[in-house]
């Protein structure tokens, strides 16, 4: 039996004899990589795997070829390159363009040991577990589907509800009215005052306090717009559950007001996004969503609209606080309310129980 303890990229850089005692000169292994992969020195370890905790098929010198395992694809660590292209390579995606490059042409801070993406810190330090999920959402074609694509547009747009109605969000009669679709209107006549508000005073801390300090300057089409729809979703869907919330934020892009394609699909996406965090993180407040809907900007989870008025995945494109209206194009189809809120929910609930189990 040998002890191996990994660094922070799960690469094995020292083996150590189990044993009650150890001697420093003849019971410790060590090795060092590049930040590439090459191996820095001597590496006298006695297991496979090396670098990035991956199986290596040996050196030439021992008669391998020196590739390196990746998952997906085999990776030389001499020539800092993947020796086959990406398989999920996106023309439209800049970042794509190179298909053999490893980790960006950035190791030091990326790593890719799936073969498939390149992942690292957020803005909080974040590294580790983005490896699964941005690469699994990647595998089932959800990151990296083109949001323009007829096929995708289609998936988010719903019928409009030509029946509006006034409501007052509150008791006094001083309190602006507000426009919204009768299903809105009927879904929150079915709930006490006291949720009603407390709904309503989370609405507004989406759009006036953490979007604007998050993300500030213009606050539509933008990633605040993002953030401000998926942690409008989240933090219903932990105070009255997902259900409710998909129906009534479904049902607000039923407005006929709400005529531009693009904006309807990038509003409806960011929604389910928000819901399956709050469903992935059941325990997590309020200020820990709105972190945790940030850090999803950020990795590229969330959609909004580019320089060319078309829509792009949140780490695309600069997060520069500008407003850009989108492309006006016909949709190839709309789903009544109902049928994407059922559909909506059957995919969030196979998402999270894809990663929590049945």
């Amino acid at each position: 039996m040998m002890k191996v303890d990994p660094d922070a990229q799960s690469s094995t850089g020292l083996e150590v004899a189990s044993s009650t005692t150890v001697n420093l000169e003849t019971d410790v292994t060590r090795s060092a990589c590049l930040p590439y992969g090459a191996v820095r020195g001597d590496d006298n370890l006695t297991i496979d795997h090396g670098w990035l905790n991956q199986v290596s098929d040996g050196t030439a010198a021992d008669g391998g070829t020196g590739l390196v395992y990746l998952n997906a694809r085999y990776y030389d660590p001499v020539l800092s390159r993947f020796v086959s292209p990406d398989p999920l390579m996106k023309p439209s995606d800049p970042i794509t363009l190179d298909p053999y490059q490893y980790a960006g042409n950035n190791p030091i801070t990326f790593t890719d040991a799936s073969g498939l993406c390149y992942t690292g810190p957020g803005p909080r330090g974040y590294v580790g577990s983005v490896l699964e999920d941005k690469c699994n959402e990647r595998e089932n074609g959800r990151r990296y589907a083109n949001p323009n694509s007829p096929s995708f547009i289609a998936r988010y747009q719903v019928a409009n509800d030509p029946s509006l109605v006034w409501y007052r969000p509150g008791i006094a009669v001083t309190t602006p009215r507000v426009e919204m679709t009768r299903t809105e209107s009927d879904l929150l006549g079915s709930l006490p005052w006291d949720t009603i508000r407390s709904l309503n005073d989370l609405k507004n801390r989406a759009l006036n306090d953490e979007a604007p300090a998050r993300f500030p300057g213009a606050q539509h089409n933008t990633h605040a717009d993002a953030f401000r729809h998926a942690y409008w979703n989240a933090a219903w869907t932990k105070r009255i559950g997902s259900n409710w919330t998909a129906q009534f934020t479904t049902a607000h892009e039923g407005n006929p007001s709400h005529d531009a394609v693009l904006e309807e699909v990038m509003d409806l996406y960011n929604n389910q996004v928000g819901r399956q965090i709050a469903e992935l993180h059941p325990d997590a407040s309020y200020d820990e969503l709105a972190d945790l809907i940030e850090d999803a900007v950020y990795r590229g989870e969330l959609l909004v609209v580019g320089s060319d008025g078309l829509l792009h995945w949140s780490d695309s494109v600069p997060i520069d606080g500008k407003k850009y209206d989108v492309v006006r194009v016909p949709a190839p189809g709309v789903r009544q309310q109902d049928e994407f809120t059922d559909w909506a929910l059957e995919e969030e609930d196979q998402w999270v129980r894809s990663r929590y189990g049945d």
